[in-house]
């Protein structure tokens, strides 16, 4: 019965989780910040380069990776399948290098909690810290199998090294996993005295960075935008951070509970102490740098969730030991109330919304971000039309299947930057794209920015809650907010 039961849960949460990423084939949703990378990885394949070209503040990796489900030729869906398959390879390599720590069930019982847990803070995947947190969760396995093992191997040292690599491009501030492989190095070259040892070590370490660093930073040199790349990816995040309003405290009660959860399991280690002192080794220096973000976003959580990954897997393998009917136990406790009250209302959701959105209609349900129908739109815009879509709404985009002329297609980050505010500004006011939308509600433009597309362009239509601007055509809108139209273009 308990082998039943697990295979009904690891089916459930594979299904699960394959749907609740974006660009999924069900929901056909871009998400907000997943559609913004989207839309570069697709400028890529199309011969544009990020930063220089297109403009944003991530890690090149995150581009990449975006590029690469672009070359499956199957549209922005193959960001979903490169995501998925890095999904499945994270999950099933992290259960394999723990199976001699904790038992596989207990493993995938944890993986109920950890699974509604990853739905609600990665607002749909296919962003830098979802990325990071697959890499991560990784090297954290390896290098806890091998401290439980007594024998850190050099392959796990490379391993933490090509980690580390891929982790600087994308998210910095998740390297916590990177401090206690070095105190390791250390405390190796103490006890044991042996500096060749030590050296080839940390040799492994390097080659392991050099592997992810060296080919990317060749391409960033090689297509002349790494100076662009610096630019975005450090010197704008300086003024990014330093723009935001800072939400310390409520980061703070997080890592205490994050933290006491780990005290309490140190208490009832039995044999495992060495991986437990590391685990909150990890947590301590993982919590200081997600302090340090003091930001209040659900995807910036991501960092802590490997630190209860353990914990919650370690106590249901002590439940295990305990009780024979534990599996069943278990399910009752967490497994059903969570997926009864998170993961099947969003799956219930995303078929309403894939039924609304073959009817052309739209569901009045709760879904990641304002949705608006756009089928009045593409009347009236063609595929070889340029869109400038005012805000960060890129999901406009993927639905129109269009793109934006000009380095800016977003326009959030102007109150950042003086300098981005008057570039867009210049490309409004030059009319470099034929069609502006602009949402109906949006408070968040600049006033400068208002007045020059009222000055270069006119209302052409207006689609529930989006506003479409044309450039030097004159247009009759039909009265009515249901569905106006353009009746004569002239």
């Amino acid at each position: 019965m308990s082998k039943f039961l697990l295979l009904v849960i690891v089916l459930h949460m594979a299904i699960c989780a394959a749907f609740s990423l974006s660009m999924n084939p069900i929901t056909d949703d871009a998400g907000v910040d997943s559609s913004v990378f989207a839309y570069v990885g697709n400028g890529i394949a199309n011969g544009l380069l990020p930063y220089r070209d297109m403009f944003d503040h991530k890690g090149p990796l995150l581009y990449l990776i975006n590029y690469a489900g672009m070359c499956l030729n199957i549209g922005y869906q193959g960001v979903w399948v490169v995501e998925l398959i890095l999904f499945f390879t994270c999950v099933t390599v992290s259960v394999m290098l723990l199976r001699p720590i904790i038992n596989v069930k207990a493993l995938t019982l944890s993986g109920a909690p950890l699974l509604w847990l990853f739905i609600r803070l990665s607002c749909g995947g296919n962003m830098s810290e979802t990325y990071s947190l697959y890499i991560s969760m990784i090297a954290w396995a390896a290098l806890l199998k091998d401290i439980y093992l007594d024998e850190v191997k050099s392959h796990t040292i490379l391993l933490q090294g090509f980690a580390a690599g891929c982790i600087l491009c994308l998210r910095p501030n998740m390297l916590g996993f990177c401090v206690p492989t070095m105190l390791i190095l250390i405390w190796d070259l103490f006890t044991k005295k042996n500096i060749g040892r030590f050296s080839r070590r940390v040799a492994c370490g390097v080659c392991g960075l050099l592997i992810v660093l060296t080919p990317i930073a060749y391409w960033l040199y090689r297509n002349e935008i790494l100076e662009d790349c610096w630019n975005c990816y450090i010197g704008f995040n300086v003024m990014y951070m330093r723009g935001l309003q800072s939400s310390i405290d409520s980061n703070i009660y997080i890592v205490v509970f994050v933290l006491a959860l780990n005290i309490i399991l140190l208490r009832i280690a039995k044999g495992r102490t060495r991986c437990v002192l590391l685990w909150n080794l990890v947590c301590v220096i993982s919590s200081a740098l997600f302090i340090a973000m003091k930001l209040n976003y659900r995807h910036y959580y991501l960092p802590i969730l490997p630190s209860l990954a353990f914990p919650l897997a370690y106590a249901f393998s002590r439940l295990l030991e305990m009780r024979k009917n534990a599996v069943a136990l278990i399910c009752a406790l967490f497994f059903v109330p969570l997926h009864l009250r998170a993961v099947v209302p969003n799956i219930l959701n995303t078929v309403e919304i894939k039924s609304a959105v073959l009817q052309k209609r739209i569901p009045k349900i709760a879904i990641r971000h304002a949705r608006c129908n756009i089928s009045p739109l593409k009347k009236l815009i063609m595929e070889e039309d340029t869109v400038l879509v005012l805000g960060n709404a890129c999901d406009i985009y993927y639905r129109l299947g269009v793109r934006a002329k000009g380095r800016f297609f977003y326009t959030s980050v102007v109150r950042f930057s003086d300098q981005i505010k008057e570039e867009v500004q210049k490309t409004i006011a030059g009319k470099v794209n034929k069609f502006v939308v602009l949402r109906e509600n949006d408070n968040t433009q600049p006033e400068s920015i208002i007045t020059a597309l009222h000055e270069n362009y006119h209302i052409a239509a207006e689609s529930d809650g989006l506003i479409l601007y044309v450039s030097n055509i004159k247009c009759i809108k039909k009265e009515g907010r249901e569905c106006p139209k353009v009746l004569k273009l002239e």
